[in-house]
């Protein structure tokens, strides 16, 4: 039977299209492409989104499919009566498999009572619905080998439509999107002092999130996402392709990576130190440290109509310096096989960013000028991600018996680009060096197998898998699909079915199995985000908005324009809304985040 109570929880969900805000301003209901919460004309069981009501899906689950010999659960609001479920191929309706539902069971961040449909036992490929009586079947879904390909493809041609300085052009279903080159003026040197004035090339990389800013240490931490994937799971990868990418010496996967890092590298100054970004900014007329007022991000246009306000490198930063250093050493060993070249361009500016930092320079920084004070972070982290990529990349002892004094005794399963010494941790711990400490290797392969276990338990326990259980921020989304990177690496370390299931649980979630019942990446699975907060999908008037783009996910901190009596639950604060930056945003380190996720699960 239809379960109204969760119908109407969802319908509370403010899906709103309009004409975005930039950060900093709310939803404006005087807008005329404004839709209230209410869905008006939309029947009971549907919700307007992109400008169309939809009927929305009672059965939530992976809608893009699951793997052969992994867990498959859905979840439903639970029932009275209902106990049962069943499995039917999606062309014929003939049923393969049958099942009990769980007991219903509170979900407290969703303010509901759900049940789970356990089918990991069946393992056919094809094609398939969930099916309960009274209620409408799921949207179609795959089990397969490969049920993940296209998906991944997708995430890495969302990548590729964020790439600055040059002209964008590709199809996906029968869309053509397109972008001119952009920002080719990257960028004014006014607040390099170490430039006096001179140009510098800023040219091209990746627009970091739904805004066109350029920034060193969320680029370093997103391109090592990419990098760490290529370097656990194999040169499978290779098979990945999309768009025109991956027609030279390099494979897709590599060539988009280093298309970011051919610009990070750029971000190097002779000295070894690294700007912080390249955006937005108010150029410094006076002396740099009397500079207060900040410049506006763009409104809701095209990168190549972003000619104002100008764009400028930023001062250089510590931060930034050891975020530089750490990915251009990994870069090294990843391109080694393909261009010693390169690689050795890559060590050298490690080695030369590694050298500022052991130098005892303190540069004056400050953001002032700018739009906001975007990605500074953990210092700690990041020169312990440093100093673990310099020694993998050299074998230094000195470094490593460094290093090993550093090593935390705590890795957290809810981290981002603000703490990333887990990526100094996991490579540490895999490493194949004999001559590390024993009783580190210990400390450390202990520390991560506790955090993979937390996340299982924690998935166990919520009602949509949620590794992460009922914690939610801004871009948590991002956090959920990162969290596969501490599964895998404890997998590697303390092989269990448990770290695996877990981990696809978590990409369910972000395809599907959560309290919308709706894909959180755009142009993939049933009924995926129509606004994000991303200027190309706003300004091109295009929809399907464009395809590959993983959004931030709930949070109950937003911007949405819901007054707090209307509020969802914590679960629920969600809002396809392209002017809620702080639940439909996107970002290059929540993409390269999923893209990690997927690639464990390509074979």
């Amino acid at each position: 039977m239809q379960n109204s109570v969760a119908v109407g929880a969802v319908l509370l969900i403010a899906l709103i299209s309009s004409v975005g805000c930039d950060p900093g301003s709310t939803v404006d209901p005087e807008d005329p492409n404004y839709v209230p919460l209410d869905p008006g004309t939309c029947e009971t069981g549907q919700m307007l989104i992109g400008g169309q009501c939809e009927t929305l899906t009672v059965v939530k689950l992976d809608t893009v499919g699951y793997l052969v010999g992994r867990a498959k659960r859905a979840t439903v609001p639970a029932a009275d009566g209902q106990t049962t479920f069943e499995l039917h191929r999606a062309d014929s309706g003939e049923t393969v498999f049958s099942g009990e539902l769980s007991e219903a069971r509170a979900n407290e961040d969703t303010a509901e009572q759900v049940q789970i449909a356990d089918f990991s036992g069946f393992d056919e490929p094809g094609s398939y619905v969930l099916a309960i009586d009274g209620v409408p079947d799921s949207p179609e879904f795959r089990i397969g080998e490969d049920t993940f390909d296209d998906a991944l493809a997708t995430t890495m041609l969302g990548f590729y439509g964020q790439r600055c300085g040059v002209e964008i052009d590709f199809d996906y279903g029968d869309v053509e999107y397109h972008h001119d080159a952009c920002h080719l003026d990257d960028a004014d040197t006014s607040y390099l002092s170490q430039l006096d004035g001179a140009p510098k090339d800023g040219t091209g990389g990746w627009h970091d999130a739904g805004d066109y800013g350029k920034y060193t240490v969320n680029g370093a931490f997103s391109v090592a996402m990419l990098l760490k994937a290529w370097e656990d799971f194999g040169d499978v990868l290779g098979k990945i392709t999309y768009a025109d990418v991956g027609q030279g010496d390099l494979p897709a996967w590599l060539e988009e990576a280093r298309f970011e890092m051919d610009r990070l590298l750029k971000m190097q100054l002779d000295d070894g130190s690294a700007s912080h970004e390249i955006g937005p900014a108010v150029l410094p007329s006076v002396p740099v440290e009397d500079t207060s007022t900040r410049a506006a991000f763009p409104g809701m246009i095209m990168p190549g109509n972003d000619h104002a306000p100008p764009r400028a490198f930023a001062r250089v930063s510590l931060n930034a310096t050891a975020a530089l250093a750490a990915v251009a050493a990994l870069a090294a060993r990843v391109y080694q096989p393909f261009d010693q070249d390169y690689a050795a361009t890559c060590l050298d500016a490690a080695k030369l960013a590694q050298q500022y930092l052991g130098s005892g320079e303190t540069p004056e920084f400050s953001l002032a000028g700018f739009t906001h004070d975007a990605y500074i972070g953990s210092l700690v982290d990041q020169r312990l991600w440093a100093d673990v990529e310099l020694w993998r990349a050299t074998g230094d002892a000195d470094l490593r018996a460094s290093l090993e004094e550093q090593m935390p005794t705590r890795v957290p399963f809810n981290w981002d680009w603000d703490h990333l010494g887990n990526l100094g941790v996991f490579d540490y711990a895999t490493s194949d060096d004999p001559e590390r400490d024993p009783a580190v290797v210990e400390q450390v392969n202990s520390a991560i197998v506790a955090s993979a276990d937390q996340l299982v338990a924690n998935a166990a326990e919520h009602g949509y898998g949620r590794g992460v259980g009922s914690m939610y921020y801004w871009g948590i989304n991002g956090v959920m699909a990162r969290s596969v990177m501490n599964l895998f690496v404890a997998n590697a370390i303390e092989p269990n079915p448990a770290y695996l299931d877990t981990a696809v649980e978590q990409i369910d979630y972000l395809l599907g199995r959560n309290p919308f019942g709706r894909s959180m990446l755009t142009g993939v699975g049933f009924l995926p985000p129509q606004s994000p907060h991303h200027r190309p999908s706003v300004a091109d008037g295009i929809r399907p908005p464009w395809p590959g783009l993983l959004v931030g996910g709930p949070n109950p901190n937003n911007n949405s324009g819901a007054s707090q009596a209307s509020a969802p639950a914590p679960g629920l604060s969600w809002f396809d809304n392209a002017g809620d930056y702080t639940t439909n945003e996107v970002a290059i380190n929540w993409n390269a985040a999923l893209a990690y996720a997927l690639a464990g699960f390509i074979r």
